[in-house]
């Protein structure tokens, strides 16, 4: 993402707008409906200079990556910033962690009591292997849920109180007939 991120190689924040918007025409002139629009800015509750306009945002997604030996951020207060800069707008969270098992598992079990805190998450995504497309697969391994078993109990124990919300559904302004995504065999078809 880096090399087309709106701040490496000299982009303009204001780049990154124009291009959702151009990307969005592309879909909306080939007659493409069936589309659920994802924001997902590198910081959502700080995003002003490269967000297009809210009415074109379907659902935001917050991504939280614990690197090891980072500070890593509390779930908590990265939920609630984002749902205060978005808040009518339903949130996909995506984690993924490596670092000691019980600092991994504590923040897991953090991870789970946020959603449950804060409303409007529609979905709680694990990214199951390191961020670093050239990781080998002990460096994957190590940002795996089974990389411990007190990760894995974590994980299991949050995913075990996860209960479905009809009122977390996305808005369903370019699906047709107001149907929840959830509802659709593909939430991206652009063929006719």
């Amino acid at each position: 993402w880096a090399v087309s991120s709106a701040v490496a190689h000299g982009g303009i924040p204001a780049d990154a707008a124009r291009a959702w918007a151009h990307i969005q025409g592309i879909f909306h002139a080939v007659g493409a409906r069936n589309v659920g629009w994802v924001w997902s800015p590198a910081d959502p509750a700080h995003d002003q200079l490269y967000a297009p306009p809210p009415s074109t945002i379907d659902v935001v997604l917050l991504s939280l990556i614990s690197y090891p030996h980072t500070k890593w951020a509390t779930p908590s207060a990265a939920i609630a910033a984002t749902r205060v800069r978005y808040p009518n707008k339903p949130l996909i969270v995506e984690v993924s962690a490596a670092g000691a098992p019980q600092q991994k598992a504590q923040w897991l079990t953090q991870v789970g009591q946020a959603v449950h805190r804060n409303g409007g998450v529609f979905a709680l995504i694990y990214h199951e292997g390191s961020p670093d497309i050239t990781a080998t697969d002990a460096v994957n391994q190590s940002w795996s849920l089974t990389s411990d078993p007190a990760s894995l109990r974590a994980m299991r124990a949050v995913v075990g109180t996860l209960t479905p919300s009809k009122s977390t559904n996305p808005p369903a302004r370019n699906l047709p007939h107001n149907q929840p995504i959830a509802e659709h065999k593909s939430i991206l078809n652009v063929a006719p």
